[in-house]
């Protein structure tokens, strides 16, 4: 028996020598002093895996559990040896619910909101690990922060890396490369550059590896709320090697900032109040800084990131966006007020000069500007023609301003999102009354909505076609838009006829109207399922086949006290769940 052992032990290192993966554990504790945020904190686990070296003689293990281990002696995978037209004219497709988390993504059959109101949210899981937990969770630093207080961090962890290595596969790269869609935008969080906070605190932020490490690490303004768990960049580097295999360009977008920086599941805190545009960091051990001088840290991380690749790699990145949607919902009511206008364009045309000033520009990258109309007061008439409203007042002077007219010529894209499923009644669709048409209408009906050859509606073809007037001589995109037509899925247009068609007319008229980039939002949406006829463009496609791992919220809930990992200290009693 014991050389039965030897030998098992000796195959599993040389297995692991093949694979170039080594996992390896240890515990960091904040030290505790009075009065410090650190106190409070609880325990924070670093988790190494070690990945071979990348570089273009050898291409690096991909997705080290899943399917593929493409650069682990198996041959590069297969390209499509035929490649269609762009679907539906589109440029790109959003690789949502991957490297970032929202709730209403893995809310199984029970979603019935696109932006969850609910404090409670709507995430019922994070398969594979996770089918189902013992209350909703409502954005991702809330679900990272109690995984680690019940299950503790080897289990959060754990989960996090098996939810990354199988969400997005091999063939995920091929479909949407088949289809002929060029650019993936992939929704990013602060994590994958933590450790450009190291001057708030080096201990919480310096101590890993950013290539290698996969970590929890706290928000810097709600320690003791929210944490991520990093992305390592070697990651992101093996992202780049695919994308590049299968002639894709990969656009990497911020999605969300410390503190949260706009209204929305979307934002890593929710539902605790935005603080990125007012609040210090609570963590400071060094020196006090302002979550808004976080966000330029991390711009510039993400700068230098990029600028260390090789020409090779590099040239495989489309673009970057350094804040999502910034300030959303800003001028919805004094409860929703964030901070004044000129501050949310301050801090972009901030984080435009770091671009500014690296050697991307000259390199063919291009920097996205993401504006959102809610986040400007006096916003309620955005994009309607002759109307003067605050958005429109505001943010086109400030972009011809901020950029010359080669900059915005070149490589300095206005970014807008559009979805019709929010226009109250103006533009959107429903099984009943309410909306502008109705889903049992004939696609006649629906189409002299969404064209508006009368101009009286700010549905796409108007608000396009103001889109391209107000921002003249620049590069326009549309980053996200879906075939919803309703915010509410139960009640929404979901039949593929309607859905197929609705989105062929977005993107015509958008291009029609020289924004020349339109992404949909999202490419997969297995966990969702309420969603996924009008917001999983692979689910349209007919490409999502079956669920192998259902949300379920559970009843007579017991802990499963198996679960619990004997050589792993919890930070409390451990969560319903199912590993």
């Amino acid at each position: 028996s014991r050389r039965f052992v030897q030998s098992t032990a000796l195959a599993i290192v040389l297995i692991a020598s093949c694979i170039g993966l080594t996992v390896q554990f240890h515990w960091w504790h904040a030290v505790a002093q009075s009065g410090s945020p650190q106190a409070v904190q609880g325990k924070w686990a670093h988790w190494k895996r070690k990945h071979i070296k990348n570089n273009l003689d050898r291409p690096p293990c991909l997705f080290w559990k899943g399917k593929l281990h493409w650069g682990c002696g198996k041959k590069a995978p297969q390209t499509p040896k035929k490649r269609s037209k762009p679907t539906f004219g589109l440029a790109g497709v959003n690789l949502g619910g991957w490297l970032h988390l929202e709730d209403w993504f893995f809310s199984g059959s029970e979603g019935t909101k696109v932006m969850s109101t609910d404090p409670n949210g709507q995430g019922l899981c994070l398969p594979p690990r996770i089918s189902s937990l013992d209350k909703p969770w409502p954005s991702e630093g809330i679900l990272v922060s109690r995984l680690n207080k019940t299950i503790g961090p080897n289990k959060t962890l754990e989960a996090f890396a098996a939810h990354r290595e199988t969400f997005i596969q091999d063939k995920d790269f091929f479909q949407i490369a088949a289809v002929g869609l060029g650019v993936l935008r992939v929704p990013i969080t602060w994590a994958a550059f933590a450790d450009a906070l190291r001057p708030i605190n080096p201990e919480i932020y310096g101590s890993h590896d950013p290539d290698q490490d996969e970590i929890i690490v706290p928000d810097p303004h709600y320690a003791n709320e929210a944490a991520l768990v990093t992305i390592p960049r070697d990651f992101l580097l093996r992202l780049l090697y695919m994308a590049k295999h299968y002639g894709l360009r990969v656009h990497f977008d911020m999605h969300s900032l410390p503190g949260g920086s706009g209204h929305g599941t979307y934002n890593g805190v929710y539902p605790l109040k935005p603080a990125f545009w007012t609040a210090n960091a609570s963590l400071a051990k060094e020196q006090n800084i302002t979550l808004r001088d976080t966000g330029l840290l991390i711009a510039k991380a993400m700068v230098n990131w990029v600028e260390s690749l090789t020409p090779e790699v590099r040239g495989s990145i489309a673009g970057l966006t350094f804040m999502n949607e910034p300030a959303h919902m800003n001028a919805i009511g004094k409860e929703n007020f964030l901070t004044d206008d000129d501050s949310v364009l301050d801090w972009l045309a901030s984080a435009a000069h770091i671009f500014r000033q690296s050697t991307l520009p000259e390199e063919g990258i291009r920097l996205y500007v993401s504006v959102i109309e809610t986040s400007i007061h006096d916003f309620g008439c955005a994009f309607i023609k002759h109307a003067k409203c605050g958005f429109d007042r505001k943010v086109p002077t400030w972009w011809q301003k901020t950029f010359t007219k080669k900059e915005r010529m070149k490589w300095a894209v206005i970014d807008l999102h559009r979805y019709d499923a929010y226009s109250a009644g103006q533009c959107d669709g429903r099984v009943g009354v309410g909306g502008a048409y109705k889903c049992s209408d004939p696609l006649k009906v629906k189409r002299k909505v969404w064209n508006d050859p009368d101009q009286v509606r700010s549905c796409t073809a108007g608000w396009a076609r103001s889109f391209q007037e107000k921002f003249p001589y620049s590069l326009r995109a549309a980053t996200e838009l879906s075939g919803s037509t309703y915010w509410n899925p139960k009640v929404a247009c979901n039949d593929l006829k309607t859905v197929a068609a609705y989105i062929d007319t977005q993107s015509r008229l958008m291009k029609e109207n020289f924004i020349d980039e339109q992404f949909f939002w999202t490419w997969r949406m297995p966990h969702g399922a309420n969603f996924e006829p009008a917001w999983s463009l692979k689910g349209i496609l007919g490409f999502e086949k079956g669920r192998k791992s259902p949300c379920i919220r559970p009843h007579n809930q017991t802990v499963n006290k198996s679960n619990t990992d004997n050589n792993e200290a919890s930070d409390g009693p451990p969560v319903e769940q199912i590993f």
